[in-house]
């Protein structure tokens, strides 16, 4: 999408303006708050990507604690955030140090859990899992999910 602004337009102008029931206008207006919800969040993700290239990928690998890093994460987010979902953490451990590019990975933890909340329906969850992979060398995997209903499938926005 090379303006994330025409997806909106698009929404708009498709809406039915013949339909006069007040259902059909929630519908509507409900594809128009999808509509734009994905523009932001193509925005969002092209200014992420621009202080990746930018800043992140200047930066040295150098050892930090990753667990530590996504709790501040959630903690930032939060208290940025006034939505009514519950954001949930668990980690093999309570210090899981790795070595790599620290402001990259701050970065991509931001925008996954920036979609993740997106995503999930009000009242909703979403968990954090930080774990150390034993049986494939001390990988470290950091999954990211909804919890409950989350985005019906069509909806599915790919990173």
């Amino acid at each position: 999408v090379r303006n994330p602004m025409n997806v909106a337009y698009l929404c708009v102008t498709t809406t039915s303006s013949e339909r006069t029931d007040r259902e059909a206008a929630q519908q509507d207006m409900m594809l128009v708050k999808n509509c734009i919800m994905e523009a932001n969040e193509v925005l969002e993700n092209a200014l992420l990507l621009q202080e990746l290239v930018t800043r992140g990928l200047n930066d040295a690998d150098e050892p930090f604690n990753i667990a530590r890093l996504v709790r501040s994460v959630i903690v930032k987010y939060q208290e940025e955030r006034t939505a009514n979902k519950r954001i949930m953490f668990k980690a093999t451990d309570a210090d899981i140090w790795v070595f790599g590019n620290k402001k990259s990975i701050e970065i991509i933890a931001q925008n996954l859990l920036r979609h993740a909340v997106t995503v999930t329906p009000e009242q909703g969850s979403v968990e954090i899992i930080v774990l150390v992979q034993r049986s494939r060398r001390g990988n470290v995997d950091m999954t990211i999910k909804t919890i409950d209903e989350g985005v019906a499938p069509p909806m599915v926005i790919h990173n």
